[in-house]
């Protein structure tokens, strides 16, 4: 599925922070790199291909910012659509999308305030000590005083399970029960992938089965 989903759909390029670069600046971000490749590997042309870098560095600066003017426009223009249709969920969607843009563009490192147990304010240099303090005293607890024992305890009635084999209706239904916008598991596969083509997995399920 993952192989058939970057052949039809195709991966997106850069992180979701740079989600905001066009396919036009990725690729002048690509040749960039081909000339410092070049610049490093043929020392004979290395003034022809600083050239090169100077030029490309210069478009994807350019591109960039146009990019990211016009991915701040279309984002306003999709928060006041929400806003008016008071559709909570995609304002607070796209929110999180420029808030997360902007503090990486602008290297927004400021550290929280940490304060000692009596409430003033701590330097820099005293907050480490404080963190460490702060672990110490949660990490390292004492010891139970009573040990549980789970010898008097009661076995539970063993649950009724059907333990044959997976049919195609069932398959359907918990692919239906599956909620979009969703973080992937371990297989990295999508919920919406799965929704989409569910007729195959279905298909295969019954093939499978059949064989067996």
């Amino acid at each position: 599925m993952k192989s058939s989903a970057e052949t039809v759909l195709g991966c997106r390029g850069g992180t979701n922070v740079e989600q905001w670069i066009s396919d036009t600046t990725w690729n002048l971000i690509d040749k960039r790199k081909e000339a410092k490749n070049s610049r490093d590997q043929a020392r004979t042309r290395a003034r022809q291909c600083a050239k090169y870098v100077q030029r490309f560095g210069q478009g994807c600066e350019k591109s960039c910012k146009q990019d990211n003017k016009d991915w701040i426009e279309i984002k306003c223009n999709q928060t006041q659509a929400a806003a008016d249709r008071n559709d909570i969920r995609t304002l607070y969607c796209v929110v999180r999308q420029v808030t997360r843009v902007n503090n990486n563009n602008n290297n927004n490192n400021n550290n929280v305030p940490i304060k000692c147990k009596e409430g003033k304010m701590l330097l820099a240099e005293e907050q480490k000590a404080r963190w460490m303090e702060h672990f110490q005293e949660v990490l390292n607890q004492p010891d139970l005083a009573d040990e549980l024992d789970l010898g008097n305890d009661v076995p539970m009635n063993l649950l009724e399970v059907n333990m044959t084999d997976v049919t195609a209706a069932e398959v359907n239904q918990a692919v239906d029960s599956l909620n979009n916008n969703t973080a992937p598991d371990i297989d990295e596969i999508l919920a919406q992938l799965l929704k989409h083509g569910k007729d195959v997995i279905t298909g295969q399920l019954v093939i499978r089965q059949y064989l067996a």
